[in-house]
């Protein structure tokens, strides 16, 4: 995934230079390294230092020192010097590729995309889904408070073509989303009650299991009923705000359809806020 990444990014920007578009090499850099490279690539392959073999260590050590060099070489023309101290230091401690690195990064060609045959549309779609995934954990992780707590995850799939593309990145889908363990159900599996869900996409669902060591029900249960009554009170001063601009027939005045908006906005928070207590004491009866 992060070598079809790069070749993606090197395109971009041998094309956008062509093209005289500066900003969208920069953006594109940036989004490889920050968000591709850094909070992606990196987090994923931490198990592969823990307990994997030496060689599929050196393997991922030499695509790091790609990457590495690979970004230094595109980033050079619009910061030089700094692109130059990075390059005499990552020199030193990274496991050279076959062709060995110039004295000098200013003596290093461009990046050319022939050079980075490894874009993969499917490879790409596949770990989509994947960071989707992770995104929908986390995001249940924060709404139910049990954050810093690995739990187990469920992935329903409508079809098992789905989760066999899921399989393929279990090992990456388990660091990323900090989870003890990954089970599968195919169409049709008996279904979860009492454990947050969240549909990732129309045909694949994640469920969280819930476990006694990683959340306190009844305080988390008294946190959302806590909410509600505050949501509750908010609610009924925007509906008075609301009625008022009504009442003078103002109803599509430009502030009253940002009451209009809150309203609704109260109201999606609300049902969710419901499901949720829905789920909680789903979990504590079972």
């Amino acid at each position: 995934w992060i070598l079809s990444r790069l070749s993606h990014t090197v395109q971009l920007c041998e094309t956008s230079f062509h093209n005289h578009d500066i900003h969208v090499v920069a953006g594109s850099l940036q989004q490889f390294w920050h968000h591709e490279f850094c909070d992606v690539y990196l987090e994923a392959i931490k198990p592969v230092f823990i307990s994997q073999s030496e060689q599929r260590q050196e393997t991922v050590q030499q695509i790091l020192a790609l990457c590495a060099h690979t970004f230094l070489l595109g980033a050079a023309p619009l910061m030089p010097f700094l692109c130059e101290e990075l390059y005499q230091r990552i020199q030193q401690i990274c496991i050279r590729t076959r062709n060995p690195w110039p004295d000098s990064i200013n003596l290093a060609s461009y990046p050319k995309p022939e050079e980075y045959p490894w874009h993969n549309l499917q490879t790409e779609s596949n770990m989509g889904q994947v960071l989707a995934i992770v995104h929908q954990v986390q995001k249940l992780r924060k709404d139910y408070n049990i954050l810093g707590n690995k739990t187990e995850i469920y992935l329903e799939g409508s079809n098992d073509q789905i989760l066999e593309d899921v399989a393929g990145h279990k090992i990456c889908l388990l660091a990323l989303s900090r989870s003890s363990g990954i089970t599968m159900l195919s169409p049709g599996a008996e279904q979860f009650t009492g454990c947050p869900s969240a549909y990732v996409s129309p045909d694949l669902k994640v469920f969280l299991k819930l476990q006694e060591n990683n959340l306190d029900v009844e305080k988390e249960m008294n946190r959302l009923h806590k909410k509600q009554i505050k949501l509750q009170s908010d609610r009924e001063k925007v509906s008075v705000k609301l009625e008022k601009f009504e009442a003078k027939r103002k109803g599509t005045d430009p502030q009253a359809m940002k009451f209009k908006a809150k309203l609704t906005s109260i109201d999606d928070e609300l049902s969710k806020l419901s499901e949720m207590v829905r789920t909680l004491s789903e979990h504590d009866n079972r």
